[in-house]
């Protein structure tokens, strides 16, 4: 899991690594940005049973559906479940539903527990 989340990083900061610390933070907010509104933007959710959580999503223009069960944080991609942390399908369902998709990282993700990794014992 890790090498995929350096691969990601490197991907994001690819051409940057020259800059100084300001224009390193800025150009990472903005091609984050970007990634996320277009992933966002190839997928749409097509139904949905708000009270069970459950939705399904339609990736664009592939056509491919996928089920999103938001209370079992499961996904038919599997990715959901592999990373533990929200899937683009799941980002579509809570930007459709208007909900937070920070309840669906797992707690292992959050800054207080990567925190507690670099505290010294």
């Amino acid at each position: 899991m890790t090498t995929n989340l350096v691969e990601c990083i490197n991907g994001v900061l690819k051409g940057t690594h020259n800059f100084q610390v300001t224009a390193l933070v800025r150009a990472t907010f903005y091609r984050l940005n970007e990634l996320f509104t277009r992933k966002r933007a190839e997928v749409e959710v097509s139904m949905f049973d708000r009270r069970n959580e459950v939705f399904e999503v339609c990736e664009m223009p592939s056509g491919m559906e996928y089920a999103v069960d938001l209370r079992h944080q499961q996904c038919d991609c599997g990715d959901f479940q592999v990373d533990r942390i929200p899937c683009r399908h799941v980002f579509a369902c809570c930007a459709n539903q208007h909900l937070d998709r920070q309840v669906y990282v797992n707690e292992v993700y959050r800054m207080d527990e990567v925190r507690k990794v670099y505290e010294q014992g």
